[in-house]
């Protein structure tokens, strides 16, 4: 488990392994990316860690919550980075391995992650277990943390809000059919989609609805929104655009294809996979279709120096936003999964599964 610093690296470089510092060829052998590939696309390398997983063992989650990297393992391991520093903080293990649990999710210094039934709290900064508490229903989708509210999807219909500091049930609300996806915050509106196609809009404080709506078929893709709008694609082959605060439909993009993906968005821009249409870029207020382009597995990641960067398999890509053409690509074919910090001018934090992980901030 070792932590490099930009600095120990131009060090080593430069002192050719004395003083105890490993050989250049030893560091750069262990490097994501070479520092040259960094920089091929805007980027030099801050700090390079290593979780050095077991044989076996892999990285399941990893969740940028502020200035912490939260990694959650396989094993049930739970370990925190400081984004800063690459320093690990603390690993512990989570509950019982064959509890089953799903991405960690941060409110101020506490840290919550959670199984089918109970939640685990930890000090986010020392690890410290702070609090363990039965959930009121099953659920088996990731929650959403509003003002020390944890607030859960069941499977059971049920969208309910537990306090992180008790436990206690605050409220609950039945939707009438299975939750399957992670509710979302959407500016100050708590927006859940059912599997049957209802969509609500509530007060995340009090479970009081807002609004609500519906496709004509399952929802099965995570929703996504901001202030304005929020963007669901649905089994009716449509991807829908609803106003945040009122739940009008703002507009709506009729596909060949029933829509399992899910939908992403950056700035201006709405992404969504459409298998007879490939990668598609709309319009994010209007709706209009921008571009589409071959683009299997993309993970729109941000815009920087008017680019837009997507990540795909062992593939970062910078992209023209405007027409979609591919403008430079780079070879990442030791990177897993990639992060950016932002959607706009972000750092990139570069993940292989077996536990190296690279930090990257524009030059």
């Amino acid at each position: 488990m070792t932590t490099r610093r930009l600095a120990l690296w131009i060090l080593c470089l430069t002192l050719m392994g004395a003083g105890g510092c490993e050989k250049p060829a030893n560091v750069l052998s262990r490097l994501l990316v070479q520092p040259e590939t960094a920089a091929d696309f805007g980027y030099g390398i801050n700090w390079v860690t290593n979780l050095a997983l077991p044989h076996g063992e892999k990285i399941i989650y990893a969740e940028l919550l502020g200035d912490r990297l939260v990694i959650y393992e396989t094993g049930s391991i739970l370990s925190v980075i400081d984004t800063n520093t690459g320093d690990i903080l603390w690993r512990t293990q989570v509950g019982k391995r064959v509890e089953r649990f799903s991405k960690p999710v941060r409110y101020e210094n506490r840290l919550a992650i959670c199984s089918e039934t109970r939640a685990y709290v930890y000090d986010i900064d020392h690890g410290d277990l702070l609090k363990i508490f039965p959930l009121a229903y099953v659920s088996n989708a990731t929650p959403v943390i509003v003002g020390g509210l944890l607030i859960h999807g069941s499977p059971t219909g049920v969208l309910f809000a537990q306090d992180l500091d008790k436990g206690l049930l605050r409220w609950s609300f039945q939707v009438g059919s299975s939750i399957g996806t992670s509710p979302i915050i959407a500016g100050p509106t708590l927006v859940v989609a059912s599997n049957l196609g209802q969509v609500y809009g509530f007060n995340p404080y009090t479970g009081v609805v807002i609004w609500r709506t519906s496709a004509f078929d399952k929802i099965t893709s995570q929703p996504t929104g901001n202030d304005m709008l929020v963007y669901i694609a649905s089994n009716d082959q449509s991807l829908y655009a609803y106003e945040r605060a009122s739940g009008q439909q703002r507009w709506r993009y009729y596909s060949k294809d029933i829509l399992v993906s899910n939908p992403s968005f950056i700035g201006d821009y709405v992404f969504q996979w459409v298998p007879s249409e490939k990668y598609l870029c709309l319009d994010a207020v209007t709706g209009q279709k921008l571009w589409s382009q071959d683009y299997p597995n993309a993970d729109a990641l941000m815009l920087h120096n008017s680019m837009l960067y997507i990540a795909r398999p062992h593939k970062l890509m910078m992209v023209d936003p405007d027409n979609g053409d591919e403008i430079k690509s780079v070879d990442i074919s030791a990177v897993d999964h990639v992060i950016a910090s932002s959607k706009t001018d972000g750092d990139l934090y570069l993940i292989r599964l077996s536990g190296p992980i690279m930090k990257l901030t524009p030059r």
